[in-house]
Formats: C-alpha cells, structure tokens, sequence
C-alpha cells in the first residue's frame, strides 16, 4: 500500500510529540504537559456533533485514565494531566486527518478475528519473562525501582500492609490499561492513520520515543537507561499491538509486568 500524504493534524501530533520527549528529558515532569496543553485545547474547539455517537465507550476509557493519573497526582502533580491532553489531542488528529468521520469507539481496540495466535502468544510470554529478568537484576543491583518507589512508601503510610498488598494488582492494571489505549490504543492509530507499513513503523517508533521519555523521571528504572529501556519496550508492545490487531496481549504483559514491579517496590519498602 502506498502511503497517503500526511494530514497537517497528524504532522501537528508528531511534532507535539517530539517537543514534549525533548521537554520531559530536558526538564524532567516540573511542566511537561505544557505542550500538549495548547493542542489539546485546539482539539477540542474542533469538536462537532458527531462526537455524541460514541461518547460512552470513550467517556470509559477517559474516565479510567483520569482516575489512574488521580493515583498519580501525589508523585506527578500537573504532568498527570499529560495522559488525558494527548490522548484528546490524538484522537483530534485522526478526526482531522479526514479517515474517519469518528473515531472508532475503543472497543476495536480490544477484539481481533484471534490476538492470542501462537506466535503473539510466544512473543508476549517470552517478553514478559525476559523483562521481568531484566527488572529483577536491576532491583537487586540497584536497590531502586525508580518512581515506584516513592509511591509505595506514600501508599504505606496511608494504609494498611494488607490493604496496599491487595490493591497493588488493581492499580497496576489501571495503570497499564491507561497506558495501552493511550499509546498503543488511540495514538498508534492517530499516528498512523493510513495503515501502510511505512506509517505504522513511523508510529510505532515516534509512541515508543515518546513512552520512554515519559520514563526518563518516573519510570521504572528511571534516568537514561529508564528511557531507552521503556522505549525499546513500547516499542515492542506497538509491534505486539500491529501483529495481534489488538491492545490485549500487551495489556496483559504490561499488567503483570506492572504488578511484579510494585510487589518489587514493597519489597524495598519494607
């Protein structure tokens, strides 16, 4: 298939992108939403009617993604708001882009002819195993699990041992689900709204950029190798995303991979 000329909205999402990356390494988190702010503004002035017809599912996807940066908000304060900014500002794209007179409700996102075939379900176990590898090394190394870290020790004491054990499943989950329809979900498509293999690449590598700048600070591990670690990950989720035609195999290896981290980050609090 040959690729389309890029819409002006779609060349304005990888820009925004790029800017932001750059901002969340240069000045880590103290306003890194500030760019996506803009755009997200100017997303929704362009709003028209037809938003109505879907405005159920996406009202649950947002919702999950508020309550997950309300989680956050202790440790991130303002750059939370990022997560639902650009997950405004890439569905604003697709709608420009003029592929869609809607964009599709995030159900799509979640269903396949068959996410689990034998392949992507080898890639998904190999990769959660090799990552959890990789993270139980650092923690024994380093003795840091990043951001993480700061949020179980809040977490401890504010509740109960046994309170914060039970509910670290869920968070992590939410935390994953909000991450997969953001940058795997609603931004891979916005980014790649033609579907050719030259766009898709494109947008697998620009979400995966911008996923492990987000790491830089607060990520698990943070700093630079945080950065390349997630970014390398995101992008193999994306690819993972493209090959199951589906945000499941990936929410699963992430929900899991989230959970071992947070379990990691209670060990050390202790």
């Amino acid at each position: 298939m040959q690729d389309a000329p890029a819409s002006w909205a779609t060349r304005a999402l990888y820009l925004a992108l790029g800017v932001d990356a750059v901002w969340l390494v240069w000045r880590p988190y103290p306003a890194s939403a500030q760019t996506l702010a803009v755009a997200g503004l100017a997303v929704v002035a362009t709003y028209t009617g037809g938003w109505r017809r879907s405005l159920f599912p996406w009202l649950v996807v947002l919702g999950v993604v508020a309550s997950r940066n309300a989680l956050a908000w202790p440790w991130l304060g303002f750059p939370a708001l990022g997560w639902n900014l650009v997950l405004l500002l890439a569905i604003g794209a697709r709608y420009l882009a003029g592929t869609a007179r809607l964009p599709p409700a995030p159900s799509a996102w979640f269903r396949g002819p068959n996410p689990f075939t034998r392949p992507v379900t080898a890639w998904g176990v190999g990769s959660l195993l090799a990552t959890i590898a990789a993270m139980t090394g650092w923690v024994v190394i380093t003795r840091d699990v990043g951001a993480g870290g700061e949020f179980m020790r809040q977490a401890l004491s504010m509740f109960s041992v046994g309170s914060v054990l039970l509910a670290i499943p869920v968070v992590a989950s939410a935390n994953a689900f909000a991450e997969e329809c953001v940058t795997r979900g609603v931004l891979l498509d916005a980014l790649a709204p033609h579907r050719s293999r030259v766009a898709r690449g494109g947008a697998v590598v620009a979400q995966a950029l911008w996923f492990g700048a987000l790491h830089f600070a607060a990520g698990f591990p943070r700093g630079p190798w945080g950065l390349v670690m997630a970014a390398g990950w995101g992008g193999f989720l994306g690819w993972l995303r493209l090959r199951s035609n589906s945000v499941v195999p990936g929410l699963l290896v992430h929900a899991v991979t989230n959970t071992f981290m947070f379990y990691a980050a209670y060990w050390l609090a202790r």
